[in-house]
């Protein structure tokens, strides 16, 4: 399942790649091609292979909740896992560090607009 996952997931960055899923698409219509589904597959058929865990939580595109049950899982078994120490300590940092960038464009275009207001203020008054 992960062979597939990877192979799925390195097709679709090229052209004749995009091609060939397409047409296995049209050949096995209910099959799931999703990388990150494939891998959560795998995942839940062997949790105790490391190589699977890393990357079912890498390519893990689902809610946040289940990733972190994933993550605990799999340190629950690795617990000396850098990487997965790591995707856990990003599972609370990348939310953290967009709302930090959203108060800096919000006050970014506060102040755009307070300098359009003045600016527009100094054209009536001359």
């Amino acid at each position: 399942v992960c062979m597939m996952a990877e192979l799925f997931g390195a097709a679709k960055g090229t052209k004749d790649g995009n091609a060939w899923i397409k047409g296995y698409k049209r050949e096995n219509p209910n099959e799931i091609l999703d990388p990150s589904v494939l891998y959560e597959k795998a995942y839940e058929l062997c949790p105790t292979k490391q190589h699977v865990c890393r990357k079912a939580v890498l390519n893990f595109r689902g809610t946040h909740e289940r990733k972190e049950e994933i993550l605990t899982e799999a340190l629950k078994v690795f617990p000396n896992d850098h990487f997965l120490c790591h995707q856990y300590g990003l599972l609370y940092f990348n939310p953290y560090q967009l709302a930090i960038a959203r108060t800096e464009v919000k006050k970014a275009k506060v102040k755009v607009r307070k300098e359009a207001k003045a600016s527009a203020k100094l054209e009536k008054t001359a």
